[in-house]
């Protein structure tokens, strides 16, 4: 999984380069924001599943210290210079075609992830 997040970062980093003065920043955000909602998306699947409802085992005291967390983690573990350039050397040999299907499978991703739980939220309480 960490290679898919490793292509994440990447890609976003690469995006951000031009269009804000801090690329890793932007880019460990982005991801953090995925990654925070893939594990929240994870247990919205459970909960579907098994007809259980975790929010008594989760809630904003357990939500926002673990975001912190993974916040920090990755601006450790991508922050530094030589991180990015390898990532780039892993990656120097994609082809166009595959960066833009990887491409759109990071945004769909990204809008799974994020759209899921709202559409579930929506769906429980209106119907």
């Amino acid at each position: 999984m960490t290679n898919v997040f490793d292509y994440i970062y990447l890609r976003v980093h690469n995006f951000a380069i031009g269009r804000d003065g801090t690329p890793a920043s932007y880019a460990s955000g982005i991801l953090s924001a995925i990654q925070a909602m893939t594990v929240y998306t994870t247990v919205v699947c459970i909960e579907l599943i098994f007809s259980k409802d975790l929010s008594m085992y989760y809630d904003n005291t357990i939500l926002i210290p673990f975001v912190i967390v993974v916040i920090v983690f990755n601006l450790i573990r991508y922050f530094s210079p030589s991180r990015i350039e390898k990532l780039k050397s892993k990656w120097a040999d994609e082809k166009p075609k595959d960066k833009r299907k990887r491409g759109l499978a990071i945004v769909l991703f990204a809008m799974f992830v994020i759209l899921f739980p709202v559409i579930v939220g929506i769906a429980e309480n209106n119907f």
